[in-house]
């Protein structure tokens, strides 16, 4: 899953989608790397470029699948203007996504350890919670994450943020190894995102979201300020069951709305306060 979205996010970069030769090599590399937390985009990167590192990859990574195994072997043995060929035109598409200085140092750095040496953002456990390290909190955690817009510009914050509606996704997905609680896997967790429709890249996985969340346990919470913000993925939300909350805003979004508000009616809404405590 987390390949596929990948090279999903990698053709929503470039003019042109990636060929099926392209395809091919990187969803072999991305299956082989990313099957551990401790590797990343990085990773990948060097198993597309690096001799050596491939070479330890191929002797020394524990890739079970023999398909991805023999792929990256026939990379690796291929002459080298053939290798520098394809793995150029994937690399072209990669650095669409790393050219901005404060991108690269968020998605390539090596992820940071903890004294027991796993890495200190683990999406998955902070959705789980942990009861002994947080007790105070039923062992819930409260994550912050903020896109500095100002520091990277519109085409940077999309795929920043991107990133991390997919990574916050795949780790929801990663739990059908909890028991179910409630009719979903694991404890409940709240995802709380502001304007996603400024991010247009991020719209599959907010869709893909919209429709299975609430199996995972993930509650997604959309801030907006019109409903038209959400018309790409207006039928999903309606046909989900969303919950809608309204605050002041135009006649245009109470009429739209209207059937969802029910059994409020229409000049009851419109008269919602513009400031209220």
């Amino acid at each position: 899953r987390l390949t596929g979205v990948l090279i999903d996010f990698i053709n929503k970069l470039a003019t042109h989608e990636t060929t099926d030769r392209m395809e091919r090599y990187l969803s072999a590399v991305a299956k082989a790397i990313l099957n551990s937390p401790d590797r990343g985009l990085m990773e990948v990167i060097l198993c597309l470029t690096n001799d050596d590192y491939r070479d330890n990859v191929l002797k020394n990574f524990k890739i079970s699948d023999p398909i991805v195994y023999g792929t990256i072997q026939e990379l690796h043995e291929m002459s080298q203007d053939s290798r520098i060929q394809i793995v150029k035109d994937i690399m072209s598409r990669i650095n669409i996504l790393l050219s901005n200085d404060y991108m690269r140092n968020s998605i390539l750095q090596s992820p940071k350890l903890g004294s027991d040496g796993k890495p200190l953002i683990n999406v998955r456990k902070w959705i789980d919670g942990n009861i002994e390290t947080n007790p105070k909190y039923g062992g819930a955690y409260f994550v912050g994450i903020r896109i500095p817009k100002s520091e990277l510009h519109e085409a940077a914050t999309d795929r920043l943020a991107t990133f991390w509606d997919a990574k916050i996704w795949l780790s929801a997905l990663s739990r059908y190894d909890l028991p179910k609680v409630g009719g979903c896997h694991g404890k409940p967790f709240v995802y709380i995102r502001d304007e996603p429709h400024q991010t247009p890249s991020a719209v599959h996985v907010h869709d893909d979201a919209c429709r299975e969340a609430r199996k995972w346990g993930m509650k997604n919470v959309w801030l907006g300020h019109k409903l038209e913000d959400f018309d790409f993925m207006r039928k999903t939300l309606k046909d989900a069951g969303a919950q809608f909350t309204l605050f002041a805003t135009s006649k245009e979004t109470v009429r739209s709305l209207k059937e969802e508000m029910l059994p409020f009616t229409e000049e009851e809404l419109l008269k919602i306060p513009e400031q209220w405590v």
